[in-house]
């Protein structure tokens, strides 16, 4: 026996994957799929399977390496520091212009003059430092008292850390075709004749026999089989939702 139709079995199947499913599973050889491109493109007509060329091959993906990540600057990292540029010293043994000697022998006179005139600034403001300083009269406001020190305050050199990265964006995944509607209620004729006739269903001509897994309205229609030379076969029935009806008719010959 030819096994059930699958809407049948299941309420809500499509009505072209139960037909494909049907013929992928037909008694007869000839009435299957050829190729199984074409049993996936019936099972999923929205995604037609073209067949493989020969000589095809899928290159192997190549990976990518990944940048590496950027560097983590903390405050425990070390400064650079940097010194100012030196005025070179000259050489020994190089040779001084008369000129340059005029004036360094100048600047040598002006140099003790000065050391002179420190030196007894420095006596007198000793002298007068050493002498015990007079007592302060009564209408005489007390000095005021000196600023605090404020001790130098040590400043460090901290790198700022770099703003973390932007996180990377993903495609989002295509969205999944929409599921095709689920196709109403229908009947199904198989029909065959000995010897082989044309089959009409409600006055339409379906054609020779055999007829297999003819889809029809849920209720009543009316079978008819010709074949010249042989008295015609009519016959009414109804025909249940989603369950295949068979028949075989025996032609008498006329006369």
């Amino acid at each position: 026996e030819e096994v059930p139709r699958m809407s049948g079995k299941r309420a809500g199947t499509p009505e072209f994957l139960s037909v494909a499913i049907a013929r992928a599973l037909a008694k007869e050889p000839d009435q299957r799929f050829a190729t199984m491109e074409e049993f996936a493109t019936a099972v999923w007509p929205e995604q037609p399977v073209a067949a493989p060329k020969k000589g095809a091959s899928t290159g192997a993906s190549t990976s990518r390496r990944r940048p590496p990540p950027p560097k983590q600057v903390s405050p425990d990292t070390p400064t650079e520091m940097t010194t100012a540029p030196t005025t070179p010293m000259p050489r020994a043994g190089m040779k001084i212009g008369a000129e340059k000697k005029k004036r360094s022998g100048l600047g040598l006179g002006i140099g003790a003059l000065v050391l002179a005139v420190v030196g007894v600034g420095g006596y007198v403001a000793f002298a007068n430092k050493s002498a015990p300083p007079p007592a302060p009269q009564a209408s005489q406001t007390p000095p005021p008292a000196p600023p605090p020190v404020t001790a130098p305050v040590e400043t460090i050199r901290v790198t700022a850390n770099p703003p973390p990265s932007a996180p990377r964006r993903t495609t989002p995944p295509p969205a999944p075709p929409p599921a095709p509607a689920a196709a109403a209620a229908r009947g199904y004729l198989t029909i065959n004749s000995e010897p082989p006739g044309t089959v009409f269903i409600d006055g339409r001509e379906i054609g020779s026999v055999p007829v297999i897994e003819e889809p029809v309205s849920v209720g009543r229609h009316t079978i008819r089989v010709e074949r010249p030379g042989f008295k015609t076969k009519t016959e009414t029935i109804d025909v249940p939702a989603n369950t295949p009806v068979r028949k075989r008719y025996v032609l008498d010959p006329e006369g």
